[in-house]
């Protein structure tokens, strides 16, 4: 499932076509598109570039998070496992839907995905945090005043915040697969709990929090793995070795999404600031040599 956000125009879905096109899945599948906030119809645009692609469509309205739609649509229909992909994913590597499939079932996985992180809101430095963030190009001024204001809040009320933020996500290493490009089995998918996400910070929970998605498939004793575009399956301890994201050149990445590339075209110190707040004293942002274009 690739999700098609009417916010975001045309382009992103135009990138993953031609990505799906390119790279070849090396799996038997169904490619079903998810268009979110359109009509029962699609402009010309998006017809023209959806010409000669074998696929179904849904449409949906635009409220809730990427993770409503993923887990609504797998309690209604039937499949043995379902890949999410998200708006602005770009797959990079010939097979890559096999290598989700070969990890998740070979190991017998609960969850398989393109990237990871150990990132946690709880324990990450507010300082490291606003200069990877605020020095982004096109990054909102709102945003940035919200994340020069922060530090001085953290330290007014440090108490209030760390009780708060230690109460729904847990200490670094945070492990939890990211949902940019994730395979699931409808079985496990069942059993997720998921409370309607109303705001952004819930989706963060949701994603990374201590009651959410990859620590409840951890909860029911199955394994959750990173793969990478070399056809290896790894461990949460061994995701950093992974070289997927945030960490190197990303040389080892099987789909890309907006934050790798916001990565792979920062200077090398906001690359390092990337690295640390996901990898912390395993953090590597690589050499200045040549990067992998990954658009």
């Amino acid at each position: 499932m690739h999700l098609v956000r009417q916010a975001n125009g045309a382009e992103p879905l135009r990138r993953f076509l031609e990505s799906y096109g390119r790279h070849p899945a090396g799996a038997s599948h169904d490619l079903l598109l998810l268009f979110k906030g359109f009509e029962s119809s699609l402009p010309d645009e998006y017809e023209a570039l959806l010409k000669g692609v074998a696929h179904q469509r849904r449409f949906i309205p635009d409220r809730g998070f990427d993770v409503d739609a993923y887990f609504g649509f797998a309690r209604t229909h039937e499949a043995a496992a379902f890949c999410f992909l998200n708006s602005f994913s770009v797959i990079l590597a010939d097979g890559w839907l096999a290598s989700l499939h070969r990890a998740l079932s070979e190991g017998d996985a609960g969850m398989v995905g393109a990237t990871g992180s150990w990132q946690s809101l709880a324990t990450v430095d507010a300082d490291l945090r606003m200069t990877a963030f605020s020095r982004r190009p096109g990054y909102p001024a709102w945003k940035r005043q919200l994340l020069e204001w922060f530090p001085f809040l953290r330290k007014l009320v440090p108490a209030v915040r760390r009780q708060l933020l230690q109460g729904m996500f847990g200490p670094f290493p945070n492990h939890h697969l990211r949902t940019n490009a994730f395979m699931i089995r409808r079985a496990t998918a069942l059993d997720v709990r998921l409370a309607p996400p109303r705001w952004k910070f819930d989706a963060y929970r949701f994603e990374s929090g201590k009651r959410g998605l990859t620590a409840q498939v951890l909860g029911m004793g199955k394994a959750v793995l990173v793969v990478g575009r070399d056809g290896v399956a790894y461990d949460r301890e061994n995701w950093h070795l992974s070289n997927t994201f945030w960490r190197r050149n990303q040389e080892n990445l099987l789909v890309a999404d907006n934050q790798t590339r916001s990565y792979e075209s920062s200077d090398p110190e906001l690359r390092a600031a990337y690295s640390a707040i996901a990898w912390g004293a395993w953090a590597d942002a690589g050499p200045d040599r040549e990067r992998i274009p990954i658009a």
